[in-house]
């Protein structure tokens, strides 16, 4: 199936998310250092679209670092900051992006008719049949951005728990508060799109 690029914003709490797509075998220039990106390994197509949008559609006049196994950095010449977090699946690549100082920002996707495997739900907050979706492909995306606004990725997993409010996690030490979930009205279709927010500290 060909993906289409597009983009869109939501609110989630105080902050304003802004949303960007493409598909990951889309043209890709290499944006040079001189554009404000920086990175410790060679990157990705994935991360060079990432970049790309970022760099066409993101804040202006920005300095982007990209880090192996490590959440992006984003901030303006200004040094005002951003979070951002970036994931692909199925052949599209979508980036997000707020302002904010101490925020943390997760977004994950997944193709709606995909089938995840059995053993993933053992690994759910959520007991089956319940969780924001109550599906398993929609929990899942909840939890994976939920792993990318807590900061430890899959070494969270078991870390992360679940409260009365379905579309909210706990987070356990060394990074306590709560985590907010919320699924993107207006993304790509054919898509299961899920955004998490967090603070940094308690």
């Amino acid at each position: 199936m060909k993906h289409r690029a597009g983009q869109a914003k939501q609110r989630l709490g105080s902050a304003t998310i802004f949303l960007a797509w493409a598909p990951e075998r889309s043209p890709a220039p290499f944006p040079s250092r001189r554009a404000g990106l920086r990175h410790d390994r060679p990157l990705t197509q994935a991360q060079r679209v990432a970049a790309g949008l970022l760099r066409t559609q993101g804040p202006k006049h920005q300095r982007l670092r990209l880090r192996h196994r490590r959440r992006p950095r984003l901030r303006s010449a200004t040094g005002r900051r951003y979070a951002v977090s970036i994931t692909h699946s199925d052949g599209l690549v979508l980036v997000a992006w707020a302002s904010g100082f101490g925020i943390r920002l997760g977004v994950d996707c997944e193709r709606d008719r995909r089938n995840p495997k059995a053993r993933l739900a053992q690994r759910l907050p959520w007991e089956e049949g319940r969780g924001p979706y109550g599906k398993l492909t929609g929990n899942w995306t909840a939890l994976e951005a939920a792993l990318k606004a807590d900061g430890r990725g899959l070494s969270g997993l078991g870390r992360l728990g679940a409260t009365a409010d379905p579309w909210r996690l706990t987070r356990s030490t060394p990074g306590e508060g709560t985590v907010r979930l919320a699924p993107v009205h207006r993304g790509p279709a054919g898509f299961v799109l899920t955004l998490a927010l967090g603070q940094d500290g308690p």
